[in-house]
């Protein structure tokens, strides 16, 4: 009886703190500026490009392998600056299909600094 007292509470324990919203106050703070080269190129690269190159077998239009690439994306619904329903933003959002292509939420939190603060600063 004690031990199935015991393996309630843990889980139950386990359930609480495995399903809790990201603590998120021991993170490093994110930088006064987050450009494409310092932060975003290695996100893209890693996370993305994969996929979103411009090859001939890529189903999106989506082309996210260099800043000049990107660049044309600016202004338009993928990348619209200052605005956090970007559609790059809320695909690469924890909500979002493409998020578990990224590392982990700091990696959204950099991307949607770059877009709606920083206007997808190159340098």
């Amino acid at each position: 009886m004690k031990i199935t007292t015991t393996l309630s509470s843990l889980f139950i324990l386990i359930m609480f703190f495995g399903c809790s919203e990201m603590d998120k106050s021991y993170q490093e703070p994110l930088p006064d500026i987050v450009t494409y080269d310092s932060q975003i190129k290695a996100i893209l690269d890693q996370s993305c490009v994969r996929c979103h190159h411009g090859g001939p077998e890529l189903q999106s239009s989506l082309n996210l392998s260099s800043f000049n690439e990107i660049e044309q994306l600016i202004g338009t619904v993928f990348i619209d600056l200052g605005n956090s329903n970007s559609y790059l933003l809320i695909t690469a959002g924890p909500e979002g299909k493409m998020y578990m292509y990224l590392n982990d939420y700091r990696d959204y939190e950099l991307l949607e600094q770059w877009i709606v603060i920083d206007s997808a600063a190159e340098h």
